[in-house]
């Protein structure tokens, strides 16, 4: 089974403070910034998750059997490739070479595979995690590098969870979340990647 993980989100939130708590009316004190911080962080999570992009710099990892192609697939808005790293037949991990192999960052989707006339080394049979592939992803580091159609969606998210943190159902009217945030992120969003 392969998986995508983000192993280190930005450190840098998607949208600032200050601009979802004007966002929301919040005018005064600082009593509640860190559960609005917290909005922020988990609005960011669910917009991603939604558009199937990272938005800010941040580190992922591909883990995988084994080498199961010879391209394989990163992210869309892949930056950077920071390791190769498979688990060899002995068992023993190793770090491929970057000169072993093509790291492709141009393309919409970001790949890497082994170079022209070469395959990818052979790795320990019935290993769960014998390859792991670390890069980085995202549309850059600074809140200035976003669509304006994420910083919206996330704005708009943070304060929906800020406004409705209580799980309490008064009336008999079913709600869903607002299309708003759909429909923003509809606009960015990628292909799942295979």
């Amino acid at each position: 089974m392969v998986t995508r993980t983000k192993i280190t989100p930005s450190s840098t939130l998607a949208v600032e403070l200050a601009e979802v708590k004007a966002y929301i009316r919040m005018h005064d004190g600082t009593a509640e910034d860190d559960e609005v911080e917290d909005c922020i962080k988990s609005a960011t999570d669910y917009c991603e998750g939604k558009a199937n992009r990272s938005f800010l710099t941040s580190t992922w990892q591909v883990v995988a059997p084994s080498f199961f192609a010879d391209e394989i697939r990163l992210s869309v808005d892949t930056l950077s490739v920071t390791s190769v790293i498979y688990t060899d037949t002995n068992g023993t991990d190793q770090t491929a070479e970057a000169s072993t192999y093509l790291a492709d960052t141009d393309s919409f989707v970001g790949t890497v595979r082994p170079l022209f006339n070469a395959s990818w080394p052979d790795t320990r049979p019935s290993t769960p995690n014998a390859v792991r592939i670390t890069y980085t992803a995202g549309y850059g580091a600074t809140v200035a590098s976003l669509p304006t159609q994420a910083t919206r969606a996330i704005k708009f998210m943070s304060a929906y969870y800020f406004l409705h943190r209580l799980p309490i159902i008064t009336g008999t009217i079913v709600a869903k979340l607002p299309e708003t945030v759909d429909a923003l992120l509809a606009q960015i969003a990628a292909p799942e990647i295979i």
